[in-house]
């Protein structure tokens, strides 16, 4: 079995790592720029985000034409 990488990006586009993540602040501030708290992007029924559907069709290479909100 494979689990495949999820690479979770924030609604300031930067990713989930880049946030300081604890147990007394699971939503903390972004160490690259203002954003004060973690905040998921909203994903595509594709399974992807909309930095990956910056252009309109996902660039993933699955076929999804426009960012559809699941």
């Amino acid at each position: 079995m494979s689990f495949g990488r999820v690479v979770t990006i924030c609604t300031c586009e930067d990713q989930k790592r880049h946030h300081i993540i604890t147990k007394q602040v699971p939503a903390g501030p972004c160490t690259l720029c203002s954003c004060t708290k973690f905040t998921p992007e909203p994903v595509c029924r594709c399974g992807h985000g909309k930095k990956a559907h910056k252009k309109g069709p996902c660039h993933e290479g699955d076929g999804c034409k426009e960012f559809r909100p699941a």
